[in-house]
């Protein structure tokens, strides 16, 4: 730092005033080093609180992560439990359909019935017996309906109630996370402040040990006895000069954490198929029933992997539901032999949305379903 005009400039030559010059210098660089000081415990101060806060955000973050992942394994695990109920009471279904077909066959056979009869010639008997066959089949084909209806019914309420409960599980760990944040910005502002406050503590100390110093020298050559004629100064030329000495305290931008917006949550697609016949031939069309997508999206549809043709609107409805057909545009073999609806098991039907959306989830599907 400069030195203080000497008294020499002011006409006289003042060994005592010189001294006191000496003095102011020797307090201006205790300021200035106390101040330094006390600056880089700030800067020091801040970048331990923004270290320890940004590592706090980032594991509030990681927990969000795991509550929500483990809240939608929660959520695939019930929708496969349901899956299976479904699939189960199909079987069931199923199986009391053939039960009851065997039982009108054995019916139609005793009657008197004939295999492939021809209209003109059964008696009224094998007639009556057609007749009978044919209405215990039709109710148990309603009978398959109705059940199968139900087991549908149980399913999307069991997926549906599954689903928001995984749907409030992350919001509420997100939930959780904003508030963590909150705490943790908190306490971070808390440690910027306390250490600001320690520095203008530490500034308003090294000013008052720099009055001090300089009262300390004024009032020493005030006491000195004059060793020369010229006139004694009155008024000490150094008073005020921190900061106006032209030290400028160096201001720190107070860090920030980094803001983080809450990811796109995980969907979902439920698919139903409705039934076909026989094996897969090219041209073949199956109608799907699907819901739970993201509303009002285009629906990109393959079967097996392969393309398909479109035919009808596969575009969601405002309550994310569609239903359309996909045409074959090949032929496809019976993989695992076909059910006794005539529906191919073993295939893959999967449907995601559009362009610029995330690929959405399907069920691969084993048995067709009748609507």
């Amino acid at each position: 730092m400069a030195s203080s005009t000497s008294s020499c400039d002011l006409g006289g030559g003042d060994p005592a005033y010189d001294t006191y010059l000496a003095a102011v210098d020797e307090a201006n660089q205790v300021y200035e080093d106390a101040v330094m000081s006390a600056v880089a415990d700030r800067d020091a101060a801040f970048a331990a609180a923004a270290s320890a806060a940004q590592s706090a955000a980032d594991g509030a973050f990681t927990t969000y992560q795991d509550s929500s992942s483990a809240a939608y394994q929660t959520y695939l695990s019930a929708e496969a439990s349901a899956r299976a109920t479904y699939d189960a009471a199909v079987q069931a279904a199923d199986e009391a359909f053939a039960d009851a077909l065997l039982e009108a066959a054995d019916d139609y056979f005793a009657a008197g019935g004939v295999e492939g009869p021809a209209d003109g010639d059964l008696t009224p008997e094998q007639e009556q017996a057609l007749d009978d066959y044919l209405v215990s089949l039709n109710a148990a084909t309603d009978a398959w309906v109705s059940a199968e209806e139900a087991a549908w019914s149980t399913y999307v309420a069991a997926e549906a109630s599954a689903w928001a409960t995984y749907v409030s599980a992350e919001d509420s760990a997100w939930t959780t996370y904003l508030s963590s944040m909150a705490n943790i910005q908190a306490n971070l502002t808390s440690a910027e402040q306390a250490a600001e406050a320690n520095l203008d503590s530490a500034v308003d100390a090294a000013l008052a040990n720099w009055q001090s110093s300089e009262a300390t020298a004024w009032n020493d050559y005030q006491a000195a006895a004059p060793e020369n004629p010229c006139p004694r100064i009155t008024d000490p030329p150094a008073v005020g000069i921190p900061p106006g000495n032209g030290f400028v305290l160096q201001v720190q931008d107070r860090p920030q954490l980094a803001q983080r917006e809450q990811p796109r949550r995980t969907t979902r697609g439920i698919i139903k198929l409705n039934p076909g016949a026989g094996s897969r031939k090219e041209g073949t069309e199956i109608e799907l029933q699907v819901s739970a997508m993201d509303p009002n999206t285009a629906l990109e549809v393959d079967f097996n992997g392969d393309e398909v043709t479109i035919v009808g609107n596969a575009t969601t409805d405002a309550n994310g539901k569609a239903t359309f057909k996909i045409k074959l545009k090949k032929d496809y073999p019976k993989l695992f032999g076909i059910d006794r609806f005539g529906n191919p098991i073993g295939y893959t039907i999967r449907v995601k949305s559009g362009a610029g959306a995330s690929a959405r989830f399907a069920y691969e599907v084993y048995q067709a379903i009748k609507d």
